[in-house]
């Protein structure tokens, strides 16, 4: 019987995958709910601002809200970039 030989690891192989991992890792949300609050369905983001899904869909058509298509059926709104559409009418009255 013929003894093997295992070769140590090849640690600069290992050192040149972590830090390509980390070169390229996303930012981690502080929370789980802070991910899953972000994105929301365009449902969702039509009774967040009290308007019919066709709005939103107009919306993200001409770019005033960031969306995102996860598969061939599946988008998801970017609910802090739904917040930042409109104005106060305040500014106007100026």
């Amino acid at each position: 019987m013929a003894t093997q030989t295992r070769s140590k690891p090849d640690t600069n192989l290992h050192e040149g995958l972590d830090q390509l991992n980390s070169t390229y890792r996303r930012p981690a949300c502080a929370t789980a709910a802070e991910a899953i609050a972000e994105w929301g369905t365009i449902r969702e983001a039509a009774t967040r601002r009290a308007v019919s899904t066709k709005t939103i869909r107009r919306y993200i058509a001409r770019g005033l809200v960031q969306a995102e298509r996860f598969g061939p059926r599946l988008i998801r709104v970017n609910l802090a970039s739904l917040d930042a559409v409109g104005h106060s009418l305040a500014s106007d009255a100026l």
